[in-house]
């Protein structure tokens, strides 16, 4: 999708899958550039009204991503735009026909949505190791049973690392006979 989306969604997909930030007018559609040190690479995202504990969070942003926010600012100082979700320059409050459009064009049917990002970002994030508590930070939870109960799904590479895990289990040479063989060393393999 991102090879074929319009530049607008591009940032849309972009910064949600990176950051697990809500895809709408509630959250990413509220960010202006005012929101966002470069120099600290972060952006400030305001709160949903349902956590006043954190009003304002802070979300980091990838350092590789850093250049290609610098390019956006740029272009959107140079016509004069605030926000950094835009199109044809007006602040933009739904994605919905461009997304459809976007996906068609890349040749997708099954149901996915933008708020796909933020299960993606999630789902990533604790495959490559984060702690659930940062990762439910991040989206704007103050605890982590929303992320466990609705966000986290389980990937067929932690699977595979699950099983590597454990520790070998010795096996008696009997078995082999029975099992698939690798014909360089005669050891069970699959």
């Amino acid at each position: 999708m991102l090879m074929v989306a319009k530049p607008h969604l591009q940032r849309v997909i972009l910064i949600a899958a990176n950051s697990g930030i809500r895809v709408g007018p509630s959250k990413l559609f509220d960010v202006r550039w005012e929101d966002i040190d470069l120099k600290r690479c972060v952006f400030r995202v305001r709160a949903a009204n349902k956590n006043r504990n954190e009003p304002v969070r802070e979300i980091p942003i990838r350092e590789d991503m850093r250049g290609l926010f610098k390019a956006w600012k740029e272009e959107d100082f140079a016509a004069n735009l605030p926000w950094l979700i835009h199109y044809n320059g007006k602040p933009v409050s739904s994605i919905k026909t461009t997304w459809e459009t976007c996906k068609h064009n890349a040749g997708i049917t099954r149901k996915i949505t933008p708020y796909c990002l933020r299960h993606l970002f999630a789902t990533e994030a604790i495959a490559c190791g984060s702690d659930i508590g940062t990762v439910s930070k991040l989206m704007g939870y103050s605890s982590p049973e929303m992320v466990l109960k609705h966000y986290q799904h389980v990937l067929t590479r932690q699977k595979k690392a699950a099983v590597e895990s454990l520790p070998s289990t010795p096996l008696p040479s009997v078995l082999y006979g029975r099992v698939c063989m690798d014909k360089k060393n005669g050891s069970a393999s699959c």
